[in-house]
């Protein structure tokens, strides 16, 4: 794959450090459009700012991200923020709160060459650029989210299901990279 350029950059992986997220909570919140008003109303009462845009994410653990128009995704490294949010949306006809937190893993890849190395498994156009974005993007044909969360960090989260298909690939990565 090629760089914005054009040209072809080598790939260190070891420059890039790759480990699990531990521990990850994951809420989605789920919500009819006429619910958008309360959404927010119950993300801002507990230190969130408010509703993000498509492809953004706002906050700092927790994290509220973007996922359609009718669901968002709360990311935290503690359990404070999903229960925090959870009783504020409370029990709504119109909204609801769904932990994902098995379903899911995360990855955190970090280090210098983490873009290079996200443009050997996903369409480079597709990895988000700018730190609060995010993206869905298809990873060797499965669905993971992409999340820019520093210049040269990035947390990517899959079905857990994934997880070893995932860890082959950076694996790969890594064989295919001390090869040249």
């Amino acid at each position: 794959m090629s760089s914005p350029e054009g040209e072809v950059m080598p790939l260190d992986v070891a420059t890039v450090e790759i480990r699990r997220i531990e521990p990850l909570f994951v809420l989605a919140i789920r919500h009819l459009p006429d619910a958008a008003d309360e959404v927010e109303a119950a993300l801002r009462s507990t230190g969130l700012p408010g509703l993000p845009w498509p492809g953004q994410v706002l906050g700092r653990d927790p994290w509220i991200l973007w996922r359609s128009l009718s669901e968002l995704m709360l990311l935290a490294t503690t359990r404070t923020g999903p229960n925090a949010l959870t009783d504020a949306i409370g029990n709504g006809l119109l909204a609801c709160a769904v932990e994902q937190s098995d379903g899911l893993i995360g990855f955190e890849l970090r280090g210098a060459q983490v873009d290079e190395m996200l443009r050997r498994l996903v369409d480079h156009r597709s990895v988000p650029g700018s730190v609060g974005s995010a993206a869905r993007v298809r990873l060797a044909d499965i669905a993971v989210v992409l999340l820019r969360v520093g210049m040269d960090k990035v947390w990517l989260l899959a079905d857990r299901g994934y997880e070893h298909y995932l860890r082959a690939w950076f694996n790969y990565l890594a064989t295919i990279s001390c090869d040249r």
